[in-house]
């Protein structure tokens, strides 16, 4: 497992034939939908936290190729979904995010981005997202492009609601359509489990079902419970999406069951789902309880912390 800690820009990688990126994925902690917004998207309140499960992104250019732009995409989820495509078009934020960039900085033909998935997708994890933000931020370096912050982040922003977190992924609570951020300190590493099970959840068939709640639930307690250590975080955790998703599939309800007999401090969905997480008081902990799920034939069971 990579372990990286510091922003993503810091660990842009120059390699002889290029550059070289690892993208975390992220847990929502806390997640409650506020109000449904004239723009069809909702105003939410979230608690984001990245983790050390990475994609990689490698960007090559070859001053040969007539090519203008190409994109590869490989995984290593061997035991991935049947139906788990990686598009290596338009479809895929990666490829979005160079369009984007072209849009309004001159970029060289000739180049190659090689995408390796780790992160599965349609999973609420966020990877997707990660790897438009880590694109944006490898062709500013690479190419000198001089993109301030505004700009990156009218970029990122434009990308999708959870791309501007990545472009510093900390512990951040997530306002507005979820690209108003206010970056948190002093929270501890958490040691989690996740657990994406064999079918995936489209998030806007998710959204569609889920209601803005009367009374939304406050964000208040779980932080006050994280800073003074996480050491039961039961009835903190909160995914005001997560009914939705359990009446779009049953893995929900089996995974929480399943996981439950683990004895976490906390579980929950992360995002619109279909990955679920649970946390522990320990790395030895989440190992013994990994090892124990991995066996169960739930999905792909990653073992990580917060970074």
């Amino acid at each position: 497992m990579l372990h990286i800690a510091t922003p993503l820009k810091a660990q842009i990688i120059k390699q002889q034939h290029g550059w070289l990126i690892h993208t975390p994925a992220k847990l929502n902690l806390f997640f409650e939908l506020l109000r449904k917004r004239e723009d069809g998207y909702h105003e939410i309140e979230s608690l984001m936290v990245p983790i050390s499960l990475y994609d990689t992104l490698v960007l090559e250019h070859d001053r040969t190729s007539s090519e203008d732009f190409r994109l590869d995409c490989r995984t290593f989820s061997p035991n991935r979904r049947v139906d788990e495509v990686i598009p290596n078009d338009e479809r895929n934020l990666v490829w979005r995010a160079v369009l984007a960039v072209r849009k309004i900085r001159e970029l060289p033909i000739g180049l190659r981005v090689t995408l390796f998935k780790r992160i599965p997708s349609q999973a609420g994890l966020g990877g997707g997202s990660s790897d438009a933000a880590a694109m944006l931020l490898l062709l500013d370096q690479a190419f000198a492009l001089g993109l301030n912050k505004q700009e990156l982040w009218d970029l990122a922003s434009n990308l999708g609601s959870d791309v501007p977190f990545f472009l510093l992924p900390l512990a951040q609570i997530a306002r507005g359509r979820g690209e108003i951020l206010v970056p948190i300190q002093g929270l501890p590493r958490l040691h989690c489990v996740v657990i994406a099970p064999s079918v995936g959840l489209s998030t806007p068939a998710v959204y569609g079902r889920s209601r803005v709640p009367d009374q939304p639930q406050s964000l208040e307690p779980l932080m006050a419970a994280l800073r003074v250590g996480a050491t039961n975080l039961n009835g903190l955790l909160w995914n005001s999406l997560e009914p939705a998703a359990r009446e779009l599939s049953s893995e929900i309800d089996r995974l929480a069951a399943t996981v439950k007999l683990t004895a976490p401090l906390g579980q929950l969905m992360s995002g619109s789902g279909s990955s679920c997480f649970a946390l522990y008081g320990s790395a030895r902990a989440a190992a013994h309880a990994a090892r124990y799920l991995a066996g169960l034939s739930l999905g792909r069971v990653f073992q990580v912390n917060t970074i």
